[in-house]
């Protein structure tokens, strides 16, 4: 069958109940065997539910050029269709070197404490990919504090990857002169924090980046 080619729906009902049954067995019966973590038992039954993800990005052009495309993989062209959508129709705000891009911060929350506390509690929850505890209760930010110095204690460094400020202006390419967490210069002169363009990237200002092992303290 050609990949442009749609299954009629009784037949792709027919195909998803098939691969259900397999999977949903196979997920039983390793579901005895207690010494299998549950992101093993995860790993067969993915294709039946909804995740939640989080993407931070600069540039974006690529992936729609490759991604909303018509011979892109059908699913990967609906997310991909949606995630152009909702950009297009946003409205973006504009933040000033020092102002932080952070998730799951409320306005209110932020003017209750300093940039160093919401960028943890921020990093916090993009790390459970939710504002609110897996329980669904509300945050608390003494906790999401220590959860954060945890994740970093421990180098899961991941959530790290979302905050992130506008970069100073660069003056020359003299690298002693660049601003703390500019990772590179790319061959149109165009600075890097890791792989955000024109922004810092949080995890660029911690001591124990692409250190493992290392311990460090938050450097904001």
């Amino acid at each position: 069958m050609q990949g442009d080619l749609l299954l009629d729906e009784d037949s792709k009902e027919e195909f998803w109940n098939v691969l259900k049954d397999i999977y949903g067995y196979t997920a039983g019966k390793l579901k005895e065997w207690d010494k299998v973590h549950k992101q093993h038992l995860n790993r067969y039954l993915s294709g039946f539910y909804w995740q939640h993800k989080i993407c931070t990005g600069t540039d974006w052009e690529n992936f729609w050029n490759l991604r909303v495309h018509p011979d892109a993989d059908p699913a990967m062209y609906d997310v991909a269709k949606k995630m152009k959508e909702s950009m297009d129709n946003s409205t973006p705000i504009e933040l000033m070197p020092g102002q932080w891009h952070l998730l799951y911060i409320t306005f209110d929350e932020w003017n209750g404490m300093g940039n160093e506390s919401a960028i943890k509690c921020s990093t916090t929850r993009i790390a459970r990919v939710s504002y609110n505890n897996h329980d669904g209760s509300d945050p608390i930010i003494p906790k999401d504090i220590q959860l954060h110095d945890d994740l970093i204690s421990d180098v899961h460094m991941s959530p790290t990857e979302h905050p992130a400020t506008p970069m100073n202006f660069v003056k020359d390419n003299y690298e002693l002169s660049w601003e703390k967490g500019i990772t590179h210069m790319d061959r149109n002169g165009h600075f890097w924090s890791g792989n955000l363009r024109g922004w810092i990237q949080y995890r660029q200002l911690l001591e124990c980046e692409n250190q493992p092992g290392i311990k460090a303290e938050s450097a904001v």
